[in-house]
């Protein structure tokens, strides 16, 4: 054998080794994959697409929605095809695109991802019972999918789907409750409170599942009510469980519109009216100079409205020694105490009400009469402005974070009392 042959021969041996190393590596992939589309088999007797949906909704409710998520990825390794599992996926789906730091990219493919998973779970739904829990599950999806133009009348439709067959099958009749009571969620999201105290009030009158939740929610409700928000800030305000000091401050120039209840709404040019004094159309507390405005809020998307609340002087709304704002923080009940009450103060020149209840014990088991809210707090509810957290417990929560509702009504009650005392 010549030395040519030889290396023919040999290379051709190599590329026959190549291409059968190739094929078991490729047929080693395709086994791999099909090996984990498989439905993975239960490990234990809890170990069911229904426990694990009843988890992710426990979950939810607690709003640890990275529990949540998983809770649904164990129960779709079991059941992939089951329709309610893929209409859980759509709603964890469309919360993941609310996270902050998505691009615009990121939550477009979310979107995209979580409406396929809900036309999926639509299409395989086949008995009564699956339909309405992916209607439901629907409606609760639409509420992250909000920017999407027709999303409140989408969720609209699976509510009026799934009340139909609710209709036709009485024994469905227990799901009224969820429906109703998601659906109110919707409406609030919306901004239309008025249909979402009438879905929560439905729930409440079952006195069954969800009852609870939908006597809270109904509580909340008729705080916005009451508060009458008239700005779309103030709007999306009443919704949060919670109030950062930026949110505040952009309550207090848009909403409580703090410059217009500066000036006496007797003005007139007749001179013969009663003209309030010069002394109580100002703050006392002089403006600060925009030097001494605080360094963290620079691009801050509520930067306008911080800006002007600093220059107020309001005390608890004021940057620290270091000029830093925290507009992120979370305001609490004392805080939120302490801002009303030097507002009411500044804004009816009645300065015996920083004193007002100095020195009396304390009527509630959570407030010490030292604290440093303690007056301010007291003068608050004793003229209704704001409520105890826990009135059968005597307790007035000083550490909570105000919610949008409280936060608004407050302030509504405030700006009325002001408009009273001039």
């Amino acid at each position: 054998m010549t030395q040519n042959n030889f290396l023919s021969k040999a290379m051709m041996g190599t590329h026959w080794i190549r291409r059968t190393l190739c094929y078991l590596m490729l047929l080693g992939l395709v086994v791999g994959c099909s090996a984990t589309t498989q439905n993975r088999k239960p490990s234990s007797a809890l170990d069911t697409p229904e426990h694990h949906l009843l988890r992710a909704d426990d979950f939810i409710a607690q709003e640890n929605w990275s529990q949540a998520i998983r809770s649904v990825r164990l129960a779709q390794e079991i059941a992939p095809q089951n329709p309610v599992v893929l209409s859980m996926q759509a709603l964890t789906t469309a919360q993941q695109s609310t996270l902050a730091g998505k691009s615009p990219t990121e939550k477009q493919t979310l979107y995209l991802q979580s409406e396929e998973f809900l036309d999926k779970a639509t299409s395989l739904a086949s008995t009564a019972k699956d339909q309405v829990n992916v209607w439901i599950n629907s409606l609760r999806t639409q509420a992250f999918l909000r920017d999407n133009p027709n999303w409140y009348e989408q969720a609209q439709s699976a509510f009026e789907e799934a009340q139909d067959m609710i209709k036709k099958t009485p024994e469905l009749y227990p799901f009224t409750a969820s429906l109703e009571y998601y659906m109110g969620q919707v409406h609030e999201v919306a901004f239309e409170f008025e249909q979402a105290s009438r879905s929560y009030r439905v729930v409440v009158k079952q006195r069954g599942e969800f009852v609870q939740q939908a006597s809270r929610a109904l509580e909340r409700i008729e705080q916005i009510l009451r508060a009458a928000p008239i700005t779309d800030r103030g709007n999306q305000i009443a919704t949060l469980k919670a109030l950062s000091r930026a949110d505040m401050a952009a309550l207090l120039v848009e909403e409580f519109q703090l410059d217009k209840l500066k000036q006496s709404p007797n003005t007139t040019q007749n001179s013969n009216q009663f003209q309030v004094p010069e002394s109580q159309k100002k703050l006392k507390i002089p403006q600060a100079n925009p030097s001494s405005l605080a360094t963290d809020i620079a691009e801050h998307p509520l930067q306008a409205d911080i800006e002007e609340v600093i220059k107020h002087g309001i005390r608890g709304l004021q940057p620290d020694p270091r000029q830093l704002f925290y507009p992120n923080e979370v305001v609490t009940r004392a805080e939120y105490a302490m801002i009303l009450e030097d507002i009411l103060i500044s804004l009816t020149n009645d300065e015996s009400l920083a004193t007002r209840f100095i020195g009396e014990s304390s009527p509630w088991a959570d407030v010490r009469p030292d604290a440093f809210y303690y007056n301010a707090s007291r003068v608050l509810v004793s003229r209704g402005i704001m409520t105890l957290n826990d009135k059968l417990g005597a307790r007035f929560e000083p550490q909570k974070p105000i919610s949008g509702s409280q936060a608004l009504l407050g302030l509504r009650l405030l700006a009325n009392e002001i408009r009273a005392s001039r």
